[in-house]
């Protein structure tokens, strides 16, 4: 009901709605005064509506700028790429490192299982990595017991390094083509 009052009556346009969150877009110059500081015209209208009827919001989440976190994921509206924060980055190669170092060079099923999460969620910007996953899918495929061991491969060892090499010079995914932009 927010949205379309703001789309319908303040006549915001560009607005669009995940979940609960809010978002949108308005030109670098169209900035106003708000609580000490400038912002995006359309953002401040929506907070003003918000102000009116009494919904919560939080002065963090109020970002505005052509690099976005959006998700975890920075989405660069002048590059046209979605990429991943550098705590993201930071974060998935301390996951990839801790799984390979392990002593025993048997992690149980269920550390695949979460490193393999958190691999997912990288695909998300990083499609063409999706090979470096081929050797751990097959060494767990038809495995179920969450406590079973299974020995780490010099396979899966090469994957999960060769991935940990590229990932912090990674671009990402690419959402507008520069040429046709």
């Amino acid at each position: 009901l927010l949205c379309w009052i703001a789309i319908r009556k303040l006549r915001i346009i560009g607005l669009f709605v995940y979940m609960d969150d809010f978002f949108g877009w308005d030109f670098l110059d169209d900035l106003v005064f708000y609580r000490g500081k400038r912002r995006p015209r359309c953002q401040v209208l929506l907070l003003t509506l918000w102000e009116f009827v009494g919904c919560p919001s939080e002065d963090r989440k109020q970002e505005h700028g052509v690099t976005l976190k959006i998700i975890g994921f920075y989405v660069d509206a002048t590059l046209g790429s979605i990429s991943l924060t550098p705590e993201s980055v930071a974060d998935i190669l301390v996951k990839i490192q801790a799984f390979i170092s392990d002593v025993k060079r048997q992690p149980p099923l269920r550390d695949w299982q979460k490193l393999a999460g958190h691999l997912n969620w990288l695909l998300n910007v990083l499609p063409w990595a999706r090979p470096a996953l081929t050797e751990r899918y097959r060494k767990t495929r038809g495995k179920s017991h969450a406590n079973a061991r299974i020995f780490l491969n010099r396979e899966v060892i090469q994957d999960l390094t060769w991935l940990s090499s590229v990932i912090p010079e990674a671009v990402g995914v690419r959402f507008v083509d520069a040429l046709a932009w």
